[in-house]
């Protein structure tokens, strides 16, 4: 493949501003009338501070709550390729709707060469069952063909996290990507936090120190383990076994980490 500094034909970047409440959630065709599926956007008041926040689609079939701690879903192979070309692939046993505005990544050219698409990505815009449509602004330099293989990165494909997933996109676990605003049903876009203070679901008692994941929700974390934190509590919250939403500061947005326990 070639290097492309000015990423195929995206020339200008997507604007950063939410004109909307930020706990909406919307169906795939709502919300490319209003946003760009996986956009981000920043916000400031005085009690929270500086905010970012990514707009994401729920797939964990079913829906989540405000408030949960989401994850990405983890990378998977999109299937036996028969056919292709530089904006479509042709495989099977796919769930339709579940891979739009996915990264498709073309992992190894039949050819055994690293001939293109070899190593390129592009942008799922729908999918049914069998057919995969990428996005012309970002096609392949070469058809994909039959026996190629490729994988579905879900870079803005999330469901209620699990306990202790790693911070951000993870290596060989879900990553945490974070916390819901909004009470997105199954195939919705809804916003979630990545950076920033926040109240999110928690369990138990909260000591103020470092935040790790739990099922669908924020825990205590131990010293060590860095890859593992997603945040901090300032001040210990709640008493005993209770269940509730607690003040936290969460940054999952710098996904980047020294991995393993230092």
């Amino acid at each position: 493949m070639a290097f492309d500094p000015l990423l195929y034909n995206m020339r200008n970047p997507f604007p950063n501003t939410l004109t909307e409440g930020i706990d909406l959630t919307y169906t795939t065709a709502n919300v490319i009338k209003k946003c760009t599926p996986g956009q981000y956007v920043y916000t400031w008041d005085p009690l929270w501070g500086y905010r970012i926040f990514k707009l994401v689609k729920n797939l964990s079939n079913a829906t989540i709550a405000k408030g949960d701690l989401m994850s990405y879903v983890n990378a998977a192979s999109v299937g036996t390729i028969t056919a292709g070309t530089t904006t479509s692939i042709t495989t099977s046993g796919l769930t339709a709707n579940d891979l739009e505005f996915q990264m498709i990544t073309v992992s190894d050219d039949a050819g055994a060469l690293g001939a293109a698409p070899e190593g390129e990505s592009s942008l799922c815009i729908g999918n049914t069952t069998t057919v995969i449509t990428l996005h012309p602004d970002y096609a392949f330099s070469a058809a994909v063909a039959a026996s190629d293989t490729a994988s579905v990165v879900y870079i803005n494909g999330v469901e209620d996290a699990a306990a202790n997933d790693e911070r951000g996109l993870g290596v060989g676990s879900n990553g945490v990507a974070g916390v819901a605003f909004g009470a997105a049903a199954d195939n919705e876009w809804f916003w979630i936090l990545q950076r920033g203070w926040c109240t999110a679901k928690n369990t138990d008692a909260l000591s103020a120190q470092r935040l790790i994941a739990g099922t669908a929700l924020i825990q205590d974390g131990s010293e060590g383990a860095q890859e593992l934190e997603i945040g901090q509590c300032a001040v210990a919250q709640f008493a005993g076994a209770e269940a509730s939403f607690a003040t936290v500061f969460i940054d999952v947005f710098n996904t980047i980490t020294i991995s393993g326990t230092p």
